[in-house]
């Protein structure tokens, strides 16, 4: 797990650098992901759910949740990042949550949606539906995504 934290924080400085692959402008989710939803404060929620093939059953999982800049969308986040090869190879679960209204409550102002509550939300869940292990939990993002991470921690 070592070598996925540093990978993390390698990408936390690199995303912004990217360019992002061709054809992720679309808003679907990539094939084999999931879309779920929540309801927090009474606002729908959603994220897209990347479970590898071979995850394990039996044994918590670690979770990386990958959260997209200001004016960006969830659905592009797993061509930009190739987060989904990644947890294939790492064994690992990713979330790309969706913002409000395009934007992260990073604490500048820029919604005013609760975005910690939902995340604290979505992290119960799928600690509820896919036993991921809460000591392995781990936040990137690009842009408004990366602000909003560094809030999280």
């Amino acid at each position: 797990m070592r070598k996925l934290a540093a990978f993390l924080a390698v990408w936390a400085v690199v995303l912004a650098s990217l360019t992002p692959a061709k054809g992720t402008r679309h808003r679907r989710p990539a094939a084999g992901d999931h879309v779920g939803h929540l309801n927090v404060g009474g606002v729908d929620r959603t994220y897209i759910l990347h479970i590898p093939e071979s995850l394990p059953e039996s044994v918590s999982v670690p979770l990386v949740l990958v959260f997209h800049g200001g004016g960006g969308h969830a659905a592009t986040m797993p061509n930009f990042t190739r987060f989904d090869s990644r947890a294939e190879r790492e064994k690992f679960l990713v979330a790309y949550p969706e913002s409000f209204n395009k934007s992260w409550n990073d604490t500048r102002g820029l919604s005013p949606a609760d975005d910690v509550g939902f995340i604290r939300a979505l992290i119960a869940e799928l600690q509820r539906t896919h036993h991921t292990d809460p000591k392995r939990t781990y936040a990137a993002g690009i842009s408004n995504g990366g602000f909003f991470s560094n809030r999280l921690a």
